[in-house]
């Protein structure tokens, strides 16, 4: 059982009652979560009676997920905490280190690289031209990137799982404030 998605789907009220296959409605939140496909599109996809049952099931799963994983986005998870992580990181290490080898990289370079810290730049508008605004334009100009905008952070597993964010910070702090501030290294 992914997840501990129930195998059915079910809810009952304002004049409608359904029963949907709980890996349908995975599927189908999942379609609406990738591609936006309307409810229309998702609901002759599936092979689901409309749209309206295929809006009630997304919000459905949506509320579920949100139930039963929310803290580990709105920030009731600790900040920074990779102990939830601690027993696969002897693995990801070996996964790194086996691919250096193969690839001919002298591992001297990296002893012990298990995870990846990977820092974007989201531009923005300049904010407003009135005297309030100009400690923001201050803030969030980057003199690297000569614009405005935030910094964000992720760090990422060898695998390609995204487990832990950090952002948005102004755009005028680097690389190395974000990996300061977000307490991803002791």
């Amino acid at each position: 059982v992914i997840m501990q998605i129930p195998s059915d789907c079910s809810g009952r009220g304002d004049g409608y009652c359904y029963n949907v296959n709980g890996e349908t409605c995975f599927l189908v939140f999942l379609a609406r979560m990738a591609t936006g496909d309307s409810f229309y599109d998702l609901a002759k996809t599936y092979d689901i009676a409309d749209a309206g049952l295929a809006c009630r099931i997304f919000h459905h799963m949506l509320t579920y997920f949100d139930d039963n994983y929310g803290w580990l986005v709105d920030g009731s998870a600790p900040r920074g905490d990779l102990n939830r992580w601690a027993s696969q990181l002897e693995s990801w290490y070996q996964c790194v280190y086996a691919q250096l080898f193969r690839t001919g990289v002298p591992d001297a370079y990296f002893k012990a690289v298990c995870l990846f810290i990977d820092g974007t730049f989201r531009p923005m508008n300049r904010p407003g031209e009135t005297s309030i605004f100009a400690d923001l334009q201050r803030l969030f100009y980057t003199t690297y990137k000569k614009t405005h905008g935030l910094n964000f952070q992720a760090v990422t597993s060898p695998n390609g799982l995204v487990i832990d964010l950090f952002g948005p910070s102004p755009g005028s702090h680097n690389d190395l404030n974000l990996v300061s501030d977000s307490s991803i290294v002791a």
